[in-house]
């Protein structure tokens, strides 16, 4: 059964939020004003009057909102359900909080709050990819050894391919690879054989030629690298959230750059095979990003992730290799 949020009964979860006057922050106190059961207690950033303007903007009582300069004055506002805004760490009292939403995106910063949060009980909500990808390995062993949480935000790429990675190992089907497509489609137009990606457009005509991924995989999948080589298709923001994953599902890339295939949303199931069954993949269990090929009005991937499989469990905007045991 779902409950619907005015159903439901549980004590409200009180969050320190950094990195507030980003735009995650500004996202996610839209949602929490939506949201009786999680409340903002703190909000950390070294802006705070950029934070008040923009409480002011979601409809936040004036009221509710008090800068604080010191852990005793934060405690104070917490206690009296008020929405303490403090400059840096400094100012914060855990006592008063039960989990932080890191979202500062600054690795050394990062580290410093969530390790803070985990030495003083707090569970922690890792947001920012580059300090997960950093020292996201350490900050899950402080967790884990002070019997608490340490997880990536719910609805943003890695998470949403855990919770696949979940649902698909639940139901009795091994993981073959998990991945996600690059944060650009390549778009090929089949009137000029020119392909655009971000912005940015190079001649590729002998892609016309390439549509259909026939018997040689690896040929095909060569000669597509080749026919878009102008381009660059490898971001840092891929690594990152591939790295999230394989931390929490114990997996590693197949490649230590990844493989990136120039492919169509069709093909996946048949590349992220074995290489003895015609695919690119040297074992099972690898985590790898590919190069979406479409045409005008096709549906994009949208850089999202999932899992992928032999014969593939797929849902929109993402990809799981999963094969039956």
């Amino acid at each position: 059964m779902i409950l619907n949020h005015v159903s439901r009964t549980r004590a409200p979860l009180r969050v320190a939020l950094t990195g507030a006057n980003g735009g995650y922050g500004r996202t996610f106190l839209a949602q929490l004003a939506l949201t009786p059961e999680i409340r903002p207690a703190v909000l950390v950033d070294p802006d705070v009057a950029g934070v008040r303007r923009m409480l002011d903007e979601l409809g936040y009582p004036a009221e509710r909102v008090a800068e604080s300069a010191d852990p005793a004055g934060t405690a104070r506002l917490v206690q009296q359900d008020r929405i303490a805004l403090v400059a840096s760490a400094d100012a914060l009292d855990w006592t008063g909080v039960d989990v932080l939403v890191e979202a500062c995106g600054r690795v050394a910063a990062g580290f410093g709050y969530a390790a803070a949060a985990l030495e003083h009980g707090t569970h922690v909500v890792m947001v920012s990819k580059e300090v997960d990808t950093v020292v996201g390995a350490d900050l899950g062993a402080r967790a884990a050894a002070n019997g608490l949480s340490y997880l990536p935000g719910d609805g943003d790429q890695p998470a949403n391919l855990l919770r696949l990675v979940d649902w698909v190992s639940a139901v009795g089907l091994d993981v073959v690879a998990i991945g996600k497509s690059g944060e650009y489609d390549l778009e090929l137009d089949p009137a000029t054989g020119r392909v655009t990606q971000a912005g940015v457009t190079v001649e590729a005509p002998a892609l016309l030629d390439l549509l259909e991924l026939g018997d040689d995989v690896a040929g095909t999948l060569a000669r597509r690298a080749d026919a878009v080589r102008g381009l660059k298709r490898a971001a840092a923001a891929d690594s990152c959230e591939m790295t999230v994953v394989a931390t929490r599902t114990g997996t590693s890339a197949d490649v230590e750059a990844m493989h990136y295939p120039v492919a169509r949303i069709a093909e996946l199931a048949d590349i992220y095979a074995a290489r003895e069954d015609g695919g690119i993949l040297t074992r099972d269990g690898v985590v790898d990003v590919f190069s979406a090929l479409r045409l005008p009005g096709e549906a994009s991937f949208a850089g999202a992730c999932s899992p992928w499989s032999g014969r593939a469990t797929r849902s929109p905007g993402s990809c799981c290799a999963a094969r039956a045991t």
